[in-house]
């Protein structure tokens, strides 16, 4: 199994463990100035948090669910305090001065967004030397392997820490498993089925899924794009990516309230219903009855039918 051994902004890592210890933070950002692709690893990888010095230490974890380039407006709408700040201008101020420092001059730089889910911040007494190898030069990341001595070492004494929170002792949540391919090894059998894909991770793999795009309208302006469950989440609507649509908000509002669906041809169905109960509903049905839905290529991605079943049985006011 492969996993990171990444530097860690402190003012980030002081303020997310603060806000883990007041409840549970279910993912956050650990963005990366410049907005370089990242490929490391696979969904479901983990991240070590390396602090740098004064401290240098390994005092948290990460599981990797997805990597998207985004301006910097648009991921503090994404995830708010989860990109470890309290406001959007401490944020913003946080990236310009890496970025200018790196020469570049725009006011809305894109940056790189991995996305963690079910982060863990360590005790101060839980923290974890770095690895024999480890090199001071080192500024972004290293990748290890459980297959080699030195990282299966170090992975163990996660897994001990990892222990310690009784995270092997979690019993999965079926509404957010995490859904991954069929587990490689003894490692991913073991942990992976522990770990949540919650709201954060599953916003950001839609938007990625559908190219930053609304399924229907087609509008790819990211601050009126949200993330909408087909069956809901409090429906016990798990957070697969097939169980989502990327929509604009005002569309996203009339498939929630039953108003617009999709048929089992995957096109979209606006009910007779909005356009006699509001005066300009018409326009929708104009607009996009009919119309095929702008689908994900992967198969896995597109929506299942077992859901928009429900969605027709349980909402839909046609």
């Amino acid at each position: 199994m492969k996993f990171c051994v990444a530097v860690t902004d402190l003012d980030w890592f002081d303020f997310l463990s603060k806000k883990s210890s007041e409840g549970k933070l279910e993912g956050v950002n650990f963005w990366r100035p410049g907005g370089s692709n990242f490929t490391a690893l696979t969904q479901g990888g983990p991240i070590l948090f390396k602090l740098k010095s004064p401290r240098n230490v390994i005092a948290g974890i990460g599981f990797f669910t997805s990597f998207s380039r985004l301006p910097v407006t648009a991921a503090w709408q994404y995830f708010g305090k989860k990109n470890g700040f309290d406001t959007y201008i401490e944020f913003k101020n946080r990236i310009f001065s890496h970025n200018y420092s790196h020469g570049s001059s725009s006011d809305n730089p894109k940056i790189g967004n991995i996305i963690l889910t079910d982060p863990i911040f360590f005790n101060q007494s839980q923290w974890i030397e770095p690895p024999v190898d480890w090199s001071s030069n080192i500024v972004s990341y290293k990748l290890y392997s459980t297959e080699d001595h030195v990282g299966k070492i170090l992975w163990h004494q996660i897994e001990d820490t990892l222990n310690q929170y009784h995270f092997f002792d979690r019993k999965p949540d079926e509404k957010s498993p995490f859904k991954i391919e069929t587990p490689k090894d003894d490692f991913q059998k073991r942990y992976l089925s522990k770990v949540r894909y919650g709201q954060s991770s599953f916003r950001m793999s839609l938007t990625n899924a559908y190219d930053k795009r609304c399924v229907i309208s087609g509008v790819d302006v990211l601050p009126v794009l949200e993330a909408a469950h087909i069956k809901p989440y409090a429906s016990s609507g798990p957070h697969f990516v097939s169980n989502g649509l990327l929509l604009k908000s005002d569309i996203h509002e009339l498939f929630d309230t039953g108003y617009i669906t999709i048929t089992n041809e995957m096109k979209i169905e606006v009910s007779k219903k909005l356009q006699h109960k509001y005066e300009r509903g018409e326009l929708y049905h104009n607009r996009y009855h009919g119309q095929k839905l702008i689908l994900p290529e992967s198969i896995k991605e597109k929506p299942a039918q077992t859901f928009i079943d429900w969605h027709n049985q349980n909402v839909y006011n046609g």
